[in-house]
């Protein structure tokens, strides 16, 4: 974690962490070519340009996120839990993601899901792509198990797993993100007091 004059740069490979920082709004860069951390995964990077924040504007995602408060829908354990129902809409109405800002009804879910999931696929980093694919062969494609789709990926075991938890924490992690950015309240701009003049005398 680092602050630059008011930009605050944070490297983490925690989901949860990742989580947290998404749900402030924090702008996501993507994942490090490498496993600093030597945890497993490679850490995500995160960003966030504290100089255009209003004080209410945080005060707002703080409390939403204060202390005692439930914790969000947006985790890995929920979206892999939405995935391997997405073919099931009467299973799928029992997810918690259901009702959310980001998906509000079960075909919103299950359409934003499958979008996200291609768009991970898709992404500029290869292990974020890796994941992708790994959700997409599995969650969409309907393989039979994840010894088949390691097979066809040419994946070890060890780095199969690692990649299919990557891509769930990744989905979850934009999800909070883009409910915070949907909940955050506009503040509009002070404007001048009438009868008073704003400009160089």
């Amino acid at each position: 974690m680092r602050g630059l004059s008011g930009y605050l740069v944070v490297s983490t490979a925690s989901p949860a962490y990742q989580a947290l920082v998404g749900s402030l709004g924090f702008r996501a860069h993507g994942a490090t070519r490498d496993d600093v951390y030597r945890c497993g995964r490679a850490p995500e990077v995160y960003s966030n340009d504290f100089r255009s924040a209003s004080p209410a504007d945080w005060l707002g995602r703080l409390g939403r996120l204060g202390a005692g408060a439930a914790p969000g829908p947006y985790t890995a354990d929920e979206v892999a839990r939405a995935l391997s129902r997405i073919g099931d809409p009467r299973a799928l109405a029992e997810s918690r993601l259901v009702g959310t800002p980001v998906t509000p009804t079960v075909s919103s879910l299950r359409t934003g899901l499958r979008d996200a999931v291609l768009e991970l696929g898709a992404d500029g980093s290869p292990a974020d792509a890796e994941a992708g694919a790994i959700l997409q062969a599995y969650h969409l494609g309907g393989a039979a198990n994840h010894h088949q789709v390691a097979v066809r990926l040419h994946l070890s075991r060890a780095t199969y797993f690692r990649r299919l938890r990557r891509g769930h924490a990744t989905l979850a992690t934009r999800l909070a993100t883009t409910a915070a950015t949907a909940t955050t309240p506009h503040v509009p701009a002070t404007e001048p007091r009438p009868g008073r003049t704003v400009g160089r005398r």
